[in-house]
């Protein structure tokens, strides 16, 4: 057996051994859960973009779908094609740096590969296009490179054909992969070749890449689904969403405060961040303070390998080598990637791109090998720190209807309890579980009864608004998360204000599963009124909210200032009402999980008072409710006003013995004509 073909069995075995701790480890409600449940959807029958409207590539779910027709709907299904994508990445990362730098120094830089598996995580272990395109383009790119060697056409159509099916894995992966091989070709062709010749070569790998692309705009077609195609996958994915973006980390100190906590969550390997989570990484202790200076080299160390390809590349011979063409070839590769990543620039995306960084440094640092050697030390350093954090992270594994998954204790709770009460739920009845969930679809074998399974700014636009709208108005029920999307800005009413108005007419608490789930229930019709006055949009924007799809009126309240009262003045009309839901957050309506996110309000009084013009006060209402006690319609006739001015008072004040900031307020407070009476 030769040195390359022991390389290969080891890289192999180590690539794939150290899938099995992981394989049912992450749970990835929105990521992972996204494809798992649109593939099911298409398992199903349903066509992609004309049923199931994603701006995701097509690759990741139609392969997934295929594979959940041959071999059933099962987690393990996803995690064992997820963990083929993770040794073809190490192979092929292989296979691009060894006919230039050699086979030992390739292998270390495929073992640096390798230790994506735990600081990426749960990214390389959940199924995602972005792997799926990035082992494509690692593909594309040692099928480019061997072009170069050998001059064999196959070798072109091979990085062709693989830069197509990338495009139709990722697209701006896609378009890095025809600009690598590009660049392979063009290097290798300056300055002797002739540009006939180039041409030739350039038409060769562009209509290769354009079989799959054809192939599959055919089927698209043929389905009726091309213009959904285009407008979703080619407009819709280029659109900026600045509620999505987070910038690359300061590299000044951060300090130990709540900003450094925040920045730690957010640029920390997923298990270290985990660690933070649970109270067992204290942010502005010595590990925090290392682990903070690792991360910043991480996104520095590729910045200086890229300076160093370029000055190498610009001052390199007028003739070719391999090493050459491997340096041009993985110099534009990281500029394009990290450009890529600049958008979201936080851990997991910086992971998605980390293959092609890492091939770059050991290109970078290949003639100081030292300086390689260092940093291949503290990047193995860093990923058997990430293992280790794991390890004594508290986990716990739950069983499913689709196999077992595994997660940190609170996310595996919460998710018991979901699946337990799905379980109790008559299957005929339809529920929908938002506002991003998908993979508690899949998890419980419900079907999705919308079109959109991930109802956030950037997948909603006005057409989704209104298809959505009708959509929701015929589920049944809502399991309805309050915490919203992590990282992700953008209030349900803004970009989804139809879908958000049916929500909050039609659909009424009637249970609290847990902290990440309150169950809503469809109501036959919608309240017999009609809107006159609404008192929201007439609130100071400062304590307007919007919990649940409730438009909430929230008085700012402490221990210091225990009451406050919001005033409206208005001239009502013999069949007039006030209604209004006085609620708490309904963060804070998990009883056993309160005090998580605010401190822990025993219960709040709750006042509706009508001032006359002769100075008179009336009390209309007045309830003392608790934390954990969902909303009910309040109603009070201001028929007895009719023709005078008066001023509309909604106040909420705290109860001795709570502390602190308590969120309470008026959910779709507003005077209204009763629709029988008109």
């Amino acid at each position: 057996m030769t040195r390359e073909a022991r390389h290969i069995v080891a890289l192999t075995v180590l690539a794939a051994s150290i899938q099995l701790p992981f394989l049912d480890e992450g749970i990835s409600l929105l990521d992972e859960g996204s494809i798992l449940t649109i593939s099911s959807e298409l398992a199903a029958g349903d066509v992609l973009y004309r049923d199931q409207i994603t701006f995701v590539a097509p690759l990741i779910n139609e392969l997934l779908s295929a594979l959940f027709r041959i071999f059933g709907e099962w987690l393990v299904v996803a995690r064992l094609l997820q963990a083929s994508l993770f040794v073809a990445t190490v192979l092929l990362g292989y296979a691009v740096l060894r006919p230039a730098l050699g086979s030992g120094w390739a292998f270390g830089s495929a073992v640096a590969v390798i230790a994506l598996k735990p600081l990426g995580f749960p990214l390389y272990t959940i199924v995602n296009y972005s792997q799926l395109g990035m082992a494509l383009i690692l593909g594309a790119l040692a099928a480019g490179l061997r072009f170069t060697e050998t001059g064999r056409t196959r070798w072109l159509l091979t990085a062709g054909f693989l830069c197509g099916f990338c495009l139709l894995a990722k697209q701006n992966l896609g378009v890095i992969s025809v600009c690598v091989v590009s660049t392979a070709l063009l290097r290798d062709a300056w300055p002797g070749s002739s540009f006939r010749a180039l041409a030739a070569q350039g038409l060769i790998l562009l209509g290769a890449a354009a079989v799959p692309l054809v192939v599959a705009g055919g089927l698209y077609a043929s389905a009726g689904a091309l213009g959904e195609v285009a407008r979703l996958v080619l407009i819709r994915a280029l659109e900026a969403h600045e509620d999505w973006i987070i910038p690359v980390p300061p590299l000044w100190p951060w300090g130990g405060g709540p900003e450094a906590g925040a920045l730690l969550y957010a640029y920390l390997p997923g298990t270290l961040a985990d660690l933070q989570f649970q109270g067992l990484l204290k942010v502005g202790s010595f590990p925090a303070l290392l682990l903070e200076w690792a991360v910043k080299l991480a996104y520095v160390v590729p910045l200086a390998a890229i300076v160093g390809l370029g000055v190498r590349t610009f001052r390199g011979r007028s003739q070719a080598t391999r090493r050459e063409v491997l340096d041009a070839s993985l110099l534009v590769g990281a500029v394009l990637a990290f450009m890529s990543m600049l958008y979201r620039a936080d851990w997991a995306h910086l992971s998605n791109i980390a293959p092609l960084l890492i091939l770059a440094t050991a290109a970078a640092a290949s003639p100081r090998r030292a300086l390689g050697v260092s940093a291949l030390t503290g990047w193995l350093a860093l990923g058997f720190v990430a293992a280790g954090a794991m390890g004594i992270s508290q986990r716990q594994t739950v069983d499913t209807p689709r196999g077992k998954i595994a997660g940190l204790v609170h996310k595996a709770d919460q998710l018991e309890r979901v699946l337990r009460w799905s379980e109790s739920v008559d299957p005929e009845r339809s529920v929908a579980f938002l506002p991003a969930q998908p993979l508690l679809h899949f998890l419980s074998g419900r079907s999705l009864p919308l079109s959109v399974d991930l109802i956030v700014s950037w997948t909603v636009k006005e057409p989704e608004d209104r298809r959505l709208a009708e959509e929701l108005a015929n589920v049944d029920l809502v399991v309805f998360d309050p915490h919203g999307v992590p990282w992700v800005g953008g209030e349900l009413l803004d970009f989804a204000p139809r879908f958000a108005e049916v929500m909050a007419r039609r659909f009424e608490p009637v249970e609290v599963v847990s902290p990440a789930a309150i169950v809503l229930e469809r109501r036959e019709s919608d309240p017999p009124w009609a809107m006159v006055v609404d008192l929201w949009s007439r609130s100071p924007q400062d304590q307007r909210e919007v919990w649940l799809a409730y438009r909430t009126i929230a008085p700012p309240i402490s221990e210091a200032a225990p009451r406050s009262c919001v005033r409206h003045a208005l001239r009502p009309q013999r069949r007039h009402e006030l209604v209004a839901r006085p609620l708490f957050d309904p963060k804070t309506w998990a009883r056993d999980y309160r005090g998580i996110w605010f401190p822990d309000p025993a219960a709040a009084r709750f006042e509706i008072l009508v001032d006359s013009e002769d100075g008179s006060s009336s009390v209309e209402y007045r309830e003392t409710l608790e934390a954990g006690v969902p909303p009910r319609a309040v109603s009070v006739p201001l028929g007895r006003w009719a023709g005078e001015t008066v001023e509309l008072a909604l106040c909420v004040e705290l109860e001795p013995g709570s502390s602190g900031f308590a969120p309470v307020g008026w959910a779709e407070a507003a005077v209204v004509e009763a629709a029988e009476t008109r």
